[in-house]
């Protein structure tokens, strides 16, 4: 397995490929919360997103990276620029027959590294309540939970944990 940058529209295909996946991921572990699901992910939002990675996750602003197992795309990850300092990740995401492999262990690691050559200080991001196995793999990695750092509705806020790392 390697990690690579998205560079090309190709990439950023399987990228946002891989990203329908999580959603869909999502709504299965949130089975029982479609109101959940629906509330945080603005499908419209969400298209136009995977549709522009490219231009919103590259250069200074961001960074997309491909878990690649030969010429397959078994996972990715994100960041974004939130400010001056701080970046936030977005997206993890290992296709279930990667599971338990390390693959997002990895991804994370690189995501880190990105984020330190882009100059920024701290990371940041958010994830369910239900996604027990990620909580995990973040407090491995050095995050710790935070409040909120953006407005949600309370009843997303419920169900959400946010963390932080300093870089």
């Amino acid at each position: 397995m390697r990690i690579v940058e998205a560079t090309s529209p190709e990439d950023f295909d399987r990228a946002a490929d891989l990203m329908r996946e999580f959603l869909e991921w999502t709504r299965v572990r949130f089975r029982d919360m479609p109101e959940v699901v629906d509330a945080y992910y603005d499908l419209d939002a969400w298209e136009r997103e995977l549709n522009n990675l490219g231009s919103h996750y590259t250069g200074a602003n961001g960074s997309v990276l491909l878990a690649m197992d030969g010429d397959d795309p078994v996972g990715c990850v994100a960041l974004i620029r939130f400010d001056e300092s701080i970046c936030e990740m977005k997206r993890l995401y290992v296709s279930d027959r990667n599971h338990r492999g390390g693959v997002g262990r990895t991804l994370c690691a690189a995501l880190l590294d990105r984020g330190r050559e882009l100059g920024f200080r701290r990371m940041r991001l958010e994830t369910g309540d239900l996604q027990v196995e990620a909580q995990a793999l973040y407090r491995s990695l050095g995050f710790r939970d935070i409040d909120p750092y953006r407005y949600h509705p309370q009843h997303l806020i419920d169900h959400m944990i946010c963390m932080e790392l300093q870089l």
